[in-house]
């Protein structure tokens, strides 16, 4: 996956690695991490492209929650499925991943 510093990133650039079907990762996102899978979702869509943003991580924490609380993990664990549902077969995944403060955007039809 092509590494990519966000704070070198063009609207160009973007739109390129979007248009041309490539998986890469934006580093150095920090509390913009928001704003940046807005901004790559906002391209993707715009180039006719289906995409899911998820959190990474964020399945597994759900599990955790189950066990501490039941009905909190059932509901947060319902959310997920039918977020995935909601957002079936996209084109792109782009996943928010908190503890790397990057986001990775992953194209999903090859």
């Amino acid at each position: 996956m092509k590494e990519i510093e966000y704070s070198t990133l063009s609207n160009d650039q973007l739109s390129e690695l979007i248009q041309s079907k490539t998986s890469f990762k934006l580093l150095g996102c920090r509390s913009e991490m928001i704003e940046v899978a807005n901004r790559v979702e906002k391209v993707i869509e715009g180039k006719s492209f289906s995409c899911r943003v998820i959190t990474l991580g964020r399945s597994t924490a759900a599990v955790g929650v189950l066990f501490a609380g039941f009905v909190p993990g059932v509901v947060s664990l319902a959310s997920i499925v039918a977020h995935n549902v909601s957002t079936f077969n996209p084109d792109y995944i782009v996943g928010r991943n908190l503890l790397n403060q990057s986001v990775e955007v992953e194209y999903q039809k090859d």
